[in-house]
């Protein structure tokens, strides 16, 4: 058991996430040996780490642990897996947590599957979650996938591999299929019966008609998912995958407030889905078990009852009024519009690093001090909105692309005439009435019966930073367009902004 990792050349974070992987593998099985304990008494020499370096690993997500690992070199990759197969292996009952948890961070960290294996460790999740339930989805149709799933005989064999781990397979275009027919090959029997289950094990879970009219559309289902799980598309970094929840976790914040996490493994699945697969089957020793009903099936049934509430993508019409993607296009309204979807998508052009609230100030400042004489036209005495657009473009300060940027998007939803001298004005107050613009903006999302999670497009104030920001990515938000709907990062507006 004893092995010498001080000699690897691991560095301080490196040392800490081992200690953080050994502890969290000890206590998976709730149960504690010496021979275990004696193993992290070494490890603490071998490291040289004092016992204030110690608490640190109390601080590590299970996800930053392995993240800080995926570096090393095979060497060092293969003697950390080794040592934590050894901490499993001394009570000679490996448990099934023991070896989820074994299994995610191996494949996670060494040379021949760290690229398309990852931990995500997920807060504020809103939804309970199976540790017996491995997901495959996907936000985008996968060829690969779809090659090996949709064929009868591969499925047959690779569910019954996941059900002799005790893992139920959810493959949605089996649980949909009846309800849906154009949609997955599953038997009208399983759809009959989850229909039926719906009545009882949902409060008013009657499907909803858009279902029934073939209307289900598999990758908002995705979005709705991850929404419940609390986790961004932004970290999957694949668009079909197979997800399996590790186990439920604890750690320190910054504030030293224990918070709560949910540990999943992601495998990508988008090529070599077989191979793949059984490499992850080969990791366990073979339990059957009985399934039960939880998890996806519940998410699925809260998505299809006619009480469901749409988190997934919001849609910009023509006009830029905000509505929900859904069959009715409900409508979010804002008061003081559009000053407040000007600030709202002003907000999302600039995404997680946000709008200091300084250099909201430092542009209505500016604005006060420009010469508007300057801009107008001789003949016309029309202010010249391109001129004045071309110097803020040539500049090139943080001041001057935002004046730019505000303008630019309040010119395509507002009807002011920007050939008005006045036109700056505008500009200006939706500078000085942010805060009121924030209130106004999270009110009318807030309004949304059919919005299950207002939070996620709200719009935040960090008041340790002085920072304004959105949660939401462009990624969730679609416009209309004269080709038809299309995502906002690709139209006209997105991309004549600096």
């Amino acid at each position: 058991m004893q092995r010498n990792l001080s000699e690897l050349g691991l560095s301080y974070i490196h040392k800490l996430s081992v200690l953080r992987l050994a502890v969290d593998l000890i206590k998976a099985d709730n149960q504690i040996y010496g021979e275990e304990v004696a193993v992290l008494t070494d490890l603490h020499q071998q490291f040289g780490l004092s016992q204030q370096d110690i608490d640190g690993i109390h601080y590590i997500t299970l996800q930053q642990a392995v993240d800080s690992l995926k570096d090393l070199e095979v060497e060092a990759a293969e003697m950390i897996v080794d040592l934590l197969n050894d901490i499993m292996c001394v009570d000679n009952d490996i448990d099934y947590d023991e070896n989820i948890l074994l299994t995610s961070v191996k494949m996670s960290i060494a040379q021949n599957s760290k690229s398309w294996c990852n931990v995500i460790s997920a807060t504020n999740v809103m939804d309970e979650t199976s540790q017996k339930q491995i997901m495959y989805l996907e936000d985008a149709p996968s060829e690969a996938a779809h090659k090996v799933f949709d064929d009868k005989y591969d499925r047959l064999l690779i569910t019954k591999a996941f059900n002799d781990l005790g893992l139920d397979f959810f493959y949605l275009p089996d649980a949909i299929s009846g309800m849906n027919p154009s949609v997955g090959l599953g038997t009208k029997d399983n759809a009959a019966l989850l229909r039926q289950a719906m009545k009882y094990l949902v409060p008013s879970a009657v499907a909803s008609s858009d279902a029934s009219e073939g209307a289900f559309n598999p990758y908002d289902f995705f979005h709705f998912l991850m929404s419940r799980y609390n986790v961004s598309a932004d970290v999957l970094k694949s668009h079909s995958f197979l997800m399996l929840k590790i186990r439920d976790s604890y750690y320190l914040d910054d504030d030293n407030n224990l918070a709560r996490a949910v540990d999943f493994f992601v495998m990508d699945v988008s090529q070599e889905v077989k191979k793949r697969i059984y490499s992850f089957v080969s990791n366990f020793d073979k339990k059957s078990n009985q399934i039960s009903y939880e998890g996806c099936y519940k998410i699925l049934c809260d998505y299809l009852s006619t009480e469901s509430k749409n988190v997934s993508h919001v849609f910009l019409d023509a006009k830029y009024d905000f509505r929900l993607k859904d069959s009715a296009r409900t409508p979010i309204v804002f008061e003081s519009s559009p000053q407040a979807r000007t600030f709202y998508l002003l907000l999302l052009w600039y995404g997680e690093k946000g709008v200091p609230q300084s250099l909201f100030e430092e542009a209505l400042s500016r604005l006060g001090q420009i010469n508007r004489d300057d801009y107008l036209c001789k003949d016309t005495r029309m202010f010249d909105m391109n001129r004045f657009l071309k110097s803020l473009q040539d500049e090139k300060t943080e001041v001057a692309r935002l004046i730019y940027n505000t303008i630019a998007i309040y010119s395509a939803i507002s009807t002011k005439d920007t050939e008005n001298v006045k036109f700056l004005d505008y500009i200006s107050k939706i500078f000085h009435y942010r805060s009121a613009l924030k209130h106004y903006v999270n009110k009318g999302f807030a309004d949304v019966g059919k919005l299950s999670d207002p939070a996620a497009f709200s719009v935040m104030f960090d008041a340790q930073l002085k920072v304004y920001r959105l949660p939401a990515k462009v990624s969730r938000f679609v416009v209309e367009t004269s080709v038809g709907p299309v995502d906002l990062a690709a139209g006209d507006l997105w991309k004549s902004l600096i």
